[in-house]
């Protein structure tokens, strides 16, 4: 799971006047801005990405992989850091320039990252004296369960004997669930949704027609029976 956690950034402005404005926008956009990224295209039949996971580390050298993978909107975050300015704050009046503006940044940080060193990059980045970066008052490293658990092994032969040969593994997040809090408490927890979708349900989360067949929500509720069934024997 990535971590995630917000942080404000600041930004001190110098006055002006309509005739030579110096607008929040200005200063944001001037602090995020990032060269175009070259496209590559590549014929989704003969993309050979099992072989690239298997070890990612040497694929994301080669140059056509690593634009690939980083073009890839649900692969590229798993890949790196992330950072998106969610709340902007500046000015109280149309016809009044701000003179400072303030932002929320959602930053994700991947498992192992030091948020001090990703603190000090972002300054690094930035190079402004006049923004002031804020961090959380808490941080919470990401953290896992142990893959050899009873809990496990259990959705493990539950689903083989539901779909025999299905390999059963973990996959990092790019959101936010409650285990990162029971974790720490010594309480195995595992984010477990058993369900058969589409490419077309899953381009659906979180908009205005998210959805799952009824026939899967069915099929997940026995598996979820079974788990506990078995766990509980």
């Amino acid at each position: 799971m990535k971590h995630l956690t917000l942080a404000s950034l600041s930004l001190a402005l110098a006055l002006g006047c309509a005739s030579n404005p110096r607008p929040a926008r200005y200063e944001m956009v001037y602090v995020h801005r990032r060269p175009p990224a070259m496209r590559v295209e590549v014929d989704p039949a003969e993309e050979p990405r099992a072989g690239w996971y298997r070890d990612l580390g040497a694929a994301l050298r080669d140059p056509v992989v690593e634009r690939t993978l980083y073009d890839d909107r649900e692969v590229s975050a798993l890949l790196r850091n992330t950072i998106s300015i969610t709340v902007v704050r500046a000015g109280y009046k149309t016809n009044v320039i701000p003179g400072t503006a303030e932002a929320e940044l959602d930053v994700r940080l991947l498992p192992g990252e030091d948020p001090q060193a990703f603190l000090a990059e972002m300054r690094e980045v930035i190079d402004d004296p006049t923004v002031e970066i804020v961090p959380p008052a808490t941080f919470r490293p990401p953290n896992d369960s142990p893959a050899d658990s009873d809990l496990f092994k259990t959705v493990e032969s539950v689903l083989h004997r539901r779909q025999p040969g299905a390999p059963v593994t973990t996959k990092m997040l790019t959101g936010a669930t409650e285990c990162v809090l029971y974790r720490p408490l010594g309480i195995g927890c595992y984010g477990f949704t058993p369900l058969l979708t589409t490419s077309e349900d899953l381009a659906s989360v979180h908009g205005d027609d998210e959805r799952v067949s009824e026939a899967t929500v069915r099929s997940s509720a026995g598996i979820f029976y079974e788990v506990v069934r078995d766990l509980a024997r």
